[in-house]
C-alpha cells in the first residue's frame, strides 16, 4: 500500500502523512499493551456500556478476524456490588455504603449427606423458586453447602457435571440480585477424613476449591467462599495451620474478595490471638496490598444455652469454648448459622426450642442492623429435621421458616 502512495505523485503528501499517522498510533499502541503485561490491559474511556476500566477477558467472538478478543469488564459492577471490608466495617465496593448479609442456608448439590430425602436433587431442580422464595422473604444471600470428598470421588456425577450445577446455583442467585457463599462441609461429613483426622486432610478439599474458583470467575463480585464448614476435634494450632495454608491457595487462585472462616469447636471458639493471626496472613497474600478481608463465622442453636428456651443476648456472646466472649468490636463477625436446634441425626424431632428461635431471629435481625455483626445465615432452607423452613414446596414456610421470613430476613433495614 505505501509503494502504491508514492508512486501517485497527486496523493502522496496527503497520503504520506496519514499513513505516518497510522504508523505512529499503531507503535504507540503496541508500546503501551506491551509495558501493561499484555494479560490485563486497562482502558479508562467512555464506551457504549459505561465507563470501564476493569481488566479484559479473553472471550470467544464469532466476529473477529481470528475468532478471538477481549472483553473489559464494568467498573461500576465490580465496584459497588463486591462486599468488601473497609476498616472495621462490610460495604458494597468502597462507595462507603453498609452492606448487611442476610440469608438463609441450602443444601442444593447432591451429596453423602443431602442424597437423604432427594434434598439436593429437589432442591437443584427447584433452585429458581428457592432463590424467588429467599428474595420475597428478604434475603440478599446463599450458603451453599458442597463436600469435596464426593466431588473428589464423583460419587453422585462427575466433576464437571458438579461444576456447573455450583455455576447454574450462582447464575441463578446473582440474576435475582443474591450473593452466593460456597461452603465446604468436609470437617464434620467427610467420613474417615473428618472430625480430628481433617487436620492432615484438610487439602484433599483443595482441587475442587481451584476447580470453583475457576469456574465462577475471581473477579465476580456475587460470589464468596466460606471455605470449611466447622472445623472440630482438632488443636488450635492444626486449626491455624489448615486455615492458612486455604488462604494460600484461594489467593493464589487470584480471588481476594471476602473470606468466612468458621472457628474452631464448630465455629463456636472465640480466639483473638489465632483470629489476629489469620487476618495478618491474609493481608500478606497476593493481592491484598495489606488489606485483610477475612470475616469469622458464629454459629448458635437452642440446645447450646443453659436456657434453651429465651434467647439472652450475653449468653449469644458467651457461646465460646473457654477464651471469652466474642469480641465484635475487634473482629468482623457473620453468623452463618443458627437454627431452631442442633441435631444428631435428625432425631431432634419434638425437642426443637421455637421460643428460642423466635427470639434468636428477631435478635439476628438487631445485631445486623446495630452492625454488631456484618451478617446472618438461618439454618436451613429444606432438610429432614425440625430446622427445615418450607413445608415441601420451596415456597410455604414452616412456623420456624416464618420466624425466618418475619422476625430476621424483613426485619434487617
Amino acid at each position: 500500500m505505501l509503494k502504491q502512495y508514492l508512486s501517485d505523485g497527486a496523493k502522496r503528501p496527503q497520503q504520506i502523512s496519514f499513513v505516518l499517522v497510522v504508523v505512529a498510533v499503531i507503535g504507540i499502541g503496541t508500546y503501551l499493551l506491551a509495558s501493561s503485561h499484555a494479560t490485563t490491559p486497562y482502558v479508562s474511556s467512555d464506551a457504549d456500556t459505561g465507563n470501564v476500566v476493569a481488566p479484559a477477558v479473553a472471550q470467544t467472538c464469532a466476529s473477529a478476524s481470528d475468532g478471538r478478543c477481549v472483553v473489559f469488564g464494568s467498573a461500576t459492577t465490580a465496584s459497588t456490588s463486591r462486599p468488601t471490608i473497609v476498616g472495621h466495617e462490610l460495604e458494597l465496593g468502597t462507595t462507603g455504603t453498609r452492606l448487611k448479609m442476610r440469608g438463609v442456608a441450602v443444601w442444593g448439590i447432591e451429596d453423602d449427606t443431602t442424597v437423604n430425602g432427594s434434598t439436593g436433587v429437589n432442591e437443584y431442580n427447584n433452585r429458581q423458586t428457592v432463590v424467588n422464595t429467599i428474595k420475597s422473604w428478604g434475603g440478599n444471600e446463599i450458603r451453599l453447602r458442597v463436600l469435596a470428598c464426593d466431588y473428589n470421588n464423583q460419587t453422585y456425577m462427575s466433576q464437571a457435571q458438579e461444576l456447573q450445577e455450583i455455576k447454574d446455583w450462582q447464575t441463578t442467585a446473582q440474576a435475582a440480585g443474591l450473593y452466593l457463599g460456597i461452603t465446604w462441609w468436609d470437617p464434620s461429613d467427610c467420613g474417615t477424613q473428618s472430625h480430628a483426622s481433617w487436620a492432615s486432610n484438610y487439602s484433599e478439599a483443595f482441587p475442587m476449591m481451584t476447580a470453583v474458583i475457576n469456574e465462577l470467575g475471581v473477579t465476580n463480585p456475587w460470589v464468596f467462599y466460606e471455605p470449611f464448614n466447622e472445623p472440630n476435634n482438632i488443636s488450635d494450632s492444626s486449626w491455624l495451620t489448615a486455615m492458612e495454608a486455604t488462604d494460600k491457595l484461594i489467593r493464589g487462585d487470584g480471588y481476594s474478595g471476602i473470606l468466612v472462616f468458621d472457628t474452631n469447636n464448630y465455629s463456636h471458639e472465640y480466639n483473638d490471638s489465632l483470629m489476629t493471626d489469620l487476618e495478618s496472613y491474609d493481608a500478606g497474600q497476593t493481592g491484598m496490598n495489606g488489606q485483610n478481608q477475612v470475616i469469622f463465622a458464629k454459629h448458635d442453636y437452642s440446645n447450646e444455652y443453659p436456657n434453651p428456651s429465651t434467647f439472652d443476648t450475653t449468653d449469644w456472646a458467651n457461646n465460646t469454648y473457654g477464651n471469652g466472649a466474642w469480641d465484635f468490636s475487634k473482629h468482623l463477625v457473620w453468623e452463618t448459622e443458627f437454627g431452631n436446634y442442633n441435631c444428631v441425626n435428625q432425631t431432634c424431632s419434638g425437642a426443637e426450642n421455637l421460643s428460642w428461635s423466635q427470639q434468636a431471629a428477631s435478635a439476628m435481625a438487631t445485631e445486623v442492623n446495630n452492625a454488631t455483626i456484618v451478617g446472618a445465615t438461618g439454618f436451613v432452607f429444606t432438610w429432614v429435621d425440625p430446622n427445615t423452613m418450607t413445608t415441601g414446596n420451596d415456597v410455604t414456610p414452616t412456623q420456624w421458616g416464618g420466624y425466618v421470613k418475619n422476625n430476621f430476613l424483613g426485619s434487617v433495614n
